[in-house]
């Protein structure tokens, strides 16, 4: 039995056209400074296991940019103690 990407995919990529826009979806939230209240925090497991960060969803909560949705990842332990510095850091900015 042969087994195709198409089988796999249940569609053959080699005939489908390329999209040329994204239209309808939102560009991300510029960089900035935002009114936006935490709505989810979770504290997980990095991939190999030898660190956690805490992954914190914000909403905007007023301005042009109402109702959207940011996330940001906070090392706060790694291997690499400049992740961790770096994640640090990044929370101790918005207190």
């Amino acid at each position: 039995m042969s087994s195709t990407i198409s089988d796999f995919l249940g569609f053959d990529p080699h005939t489908t056209e390329a999209a040329e826009s994204f239209e309808g979806r939102q560009e991300p939230v510029p960089n900035g400074t935002y009114k936006a209240a935490a709505t989810s925090a979770a504290r997980k497991h990095n991939k190999n296991n030898t660190g956690w960060f805490w992954e914190l969803v914000f909403t905007v909560i007023e301005g042009q940019y109402e109702g959207r949705t940011v996330t940001h990842r906070f090392n706060m332990a790694n291997q690499s103690d400049e992740a961790v510095a770096i994640g640090r850091s990044h929370i101790r900015l918005g207190f």
